[in-house]
């Protein structure tokens, strides 16, 4: 595959991938995690219907792939200018975009995933007992979800300050 075809596919996988996540986590944010935290029982069973859709690693993926892609053609550009490219107004504005969209993906998968894991486990050792969660369970859910829409909204600022970066970078 020559050089052009590289960056274009790369380019592809970089903004649908791209595209993909930073939806996903708006609407993740601020619409399905507060209306599952509000259905009470039963959106514990929309959480795990979401779960079982393999929302998971679907979520892992699509930050992965814009990431990676974004990796490899920041540095190509890099590589064959010697530099150059990363000290230019356009490289700088990418590369901090890139910064600020890998630490949405750090918070996604630390945060964000991770708490998404300890409410769908919550929520099955809930279903499983059969009887209404104690107040103990109560307390531990709201804190779960809380901090699950918290985390996924600043995800999805970062993601969107990202995109804002990326789309303006060649006009710096």
């Amino acid at each position: 595959m020559d050089q052009a075809a590289l960056m274009m596919t790369l380019r592809v996988i970089h903004i649908v991938a791209g595209v993909l996540w930073v939806g996903a986590v708006a609407l993740l944010a601020f619409f399905i995690s507060p209306a599952i935290a509000a259905s009470g029982p039963a959106g514990g069973r929309i959480m795990q219907e979401i779960t079982r859709r393999k929302i998971g690693p679907y979520m892992g993926a699509m930050p992965g792939l814009v990431l990676l892609s974004g990796l490899a053609m920041y540095g190509y550009q890099s590589a064959i200018t010697h530099g150059a490219f990363s000290h230019s107004h356009f490289g700088m504005t990418l590369g901090i975009g890139g910064a600020v969209a890998l630490v949405a993906g750090i918070i996604g998968g630390a945060v964000t995933g991770r708490t998404a894991q300890a409410l769908e486990k919550l929520g099955t050792s809930m279903q499983a007992a059969g009887a209404a969660p104690g107040a103990e369970q109560q307390q531990e859910l709201k804190r779960l979800q809380d901090r699950l829409v918290s985390s996924a909204r600043v995800v999805s600022v970062l993601t969107l300050i990202a995109t804002a970066l990326m789309a303006i970078a060649r006009y710096t």
